[in-house]
């Protein structure tokens, strides 16, 4: 070994691997953490999605129910509590 030459080991880990990766938690490289970001992204959308639609029929339904009760309330005192 000369003066040049570095061991291998110290070599192979300065070295990215060949793959590209260096991402977090085994990602391999930026096209495949960007095909699990992706992936992450739809989920939690199509989630959030059927929330707020079912969050947005409950609201309506609240509000119908409201001024069904607001209307009977209405019958029931003759209009008296104005």
């Amino acid at each position: 070994m000369d003066d040049g030459d570095v061991p291998a080991t110290s070599r192979a880990s300065s070295e990215p691997s060949a793959s590209g990766g260096g991402g977090v938690d085994g990602a391999e490289g930026p096209a495949g953490g960007h095909k699990g970001w992706d992936a992450l992204a739809r989920a939690i959308a199509s989630t959030l999605g059927a929330v707020m639609r079912e969050f947005d029929s409950r609201a309506k339904g609240t509000a119908r129910s409201q001024e069904e009760l607001s209307l009977s309330l209405d019958r029931l005192t003759g209009g008296r509590a104005k």
